[in-house]
């Protein structure tokens, strides 16, 4: 079973929490880019997946690439979105579907100008790693 779909999904709702910390800098998220949306923004972007089964568990290891584009001059406005993304993902535990045990950690950012002279160009990487299976839950007695 692929983690991606699953993963992606989990990772676009803690990121689109309109409490969270990319919204509280003023950062959208997106799967797709609308038409005409303002910047700044976050993208989901690349899903890599890799096996990482281990005896008798199947598991994956996911490398999860976001962009955050902005029109900000210098990377001030691009930094604190990553920021944001990172304070989010960084060591979070987020529930995904069909998979337990699932954890993901911050890897690092690139900062970049884009071929377009006005915009700004940040780059966040995260592993996610995932083992399949029914979340567990402790037995209360």
């Amino acid at each position: 079973m692929s983690a991606v779909e699953p993963l992606q999904r989990a990772v676009y709702d803690l990121l689109a929490d309109p409490d969270g910390p990319t919204a509280s800098v003023g950062c959208a998220v997106y799967d797709e880019v609308p038409e005409g949306a303002a910047l700044p923004y976050v993208v989901l972007g690349e899903f890599d997946e890799l096996r990482d089964d281990a005896h008798r568990e199947l598991g994956a290891l996911v490398t999860i690439t976001v962009h955050v584009w902005s029109r900000y001059r210098g990377y001030r406005e691009t930094a604190r979105c990553l920021d944001a993304v990172q304070t989010t993902l960084h060591r979070a535990r987020p529930e995904v579907d069909g998979f337990r045990d699932v954890s993901i950690v911050h890897d690092s950012n690139a900062f970049q100008r884009d071929p377009d002279p006005e915009l700004r160009h940040g780059i966040g990487r995260f592993t996610a790693r995932l083992t399949e299976g029914e979340p567990t839950t402790p037995e209360v007695s």
